[in-house]
């Protein structure tokens, strides 16, 4: 099972329509797709999976996610 990545939207645009941002995690920074994330801003806190956002944390939700993946001996995927 694949948990997504969690990192921060540090910015938004559209091309041909289509909402897309880029999310910088612990190590990485990765082009995403934003259209099932609808009103996903830079600054959220969000998760990637397979290079689309699929929901938008709270600042306190991430930091929750992140702690139980250390736990679990799982840092954000690099």
């Amino acid at each position: 099972m694949c948990m997504g990545e969690i990192g921060v939207l540090a910015d938004t645009w559209v091309d041909g329509g289509v909402p897309m941002g880029r999310v910088v995690t612990e190590n990485r920074e990765e082009e995403v797709c934003l259209l099932y994330a609808e009103g996903a801003d830079a600054g959220d806190h969000v998760v990637v999976h397979m290079g689309f956002v699929t929901d938008v944390l709270d600042p306190a939700q991430a930091d929750d996610a992140r702690a139980l993946r250390a736990r679990a001996g799982r840092k954000d995927p690099t």
